[in-house]
């Protein structure tokens, strides 16, 4: 797939005709669904099939709504309006779910994660980095820097191979990490 396909730019919403020349619509989507880049943007695919399995197949490939041609213009504003606000309201909600300071999930949304992880799988493992004396570095050198030295661990430990996005400041210089085996 081509490389430049987001630019700069993110669009609020993917319309992808059915009938592409070149790529299949449904591996496109589910290229979009690989990028991370692209995956959060929603597609709306446009086709002139009627055929159910049609529908079916690009909604598993990732597709957030389906339209048939000829286009009904009213209907196809209405959905296009409902996704954008759908997915604006998806953002706000992963915004709130962060500590703004850091941009580290908070502890609601890390204790979610790891009850959702814990139901699927066997095989993993948790772990909390206290950071020592961390009140006397936010005494000494204020809490922006303080806020800095957590976000240097979160990102040395986050960008290892096998730790997982789930990564909480606790308590004041306590970070927490979940781990997973790599299929």
């Amino acid at each position: 797939m081509n490389g430049h396909l987001i630019g700069e730019e993110k669009p609020d919403l993917i319309l992808l005709s059915q009938t592409l020349t070149g790529e299949n619509s449904v591996e496109l989507l589910r290229n979009l669904q690989k990028r991370e880049d692209a995956k959060r943007i929603p597609v709306i695919v446009m086709t002139d099939s009627l055929e159910p399995s049609v529908e079916g197949e690009c909604l598993e490939a990732g597709a957030e709504d389906f339209l048939s041609r000829p286009l009904n213009f009213q209907i196809a504003h209405s959905r296009i309006d409902r996704i954008i606000e759908l997915n604006c309201l998806k953002e706000e909600l992963q915004e709130a779910l962060k500590d703004p300071l850091t941009g580290m999930c908070n502890r609601s949304y890390a204790e979610n994660q790891i009850s959702a992880y814990l139901k699927d799988h066997k095989i993993g493992a948790y772990f909390m980095i206290d950071l020592d004396n961390f009140k006397q570095v936010n005494d000494a050198f204020g809490h922006v820097a303080g806020d800095e030295f957590s976000l240097f661990f979160y990102r040395y430990f986050h960008c290892r191979e096998g730790l997982c996005g789930v990564v909480q400041r606790c308590r004041q210089g306590a970070l927490f990490f979940q781990t997973k085996r790599q299929k």
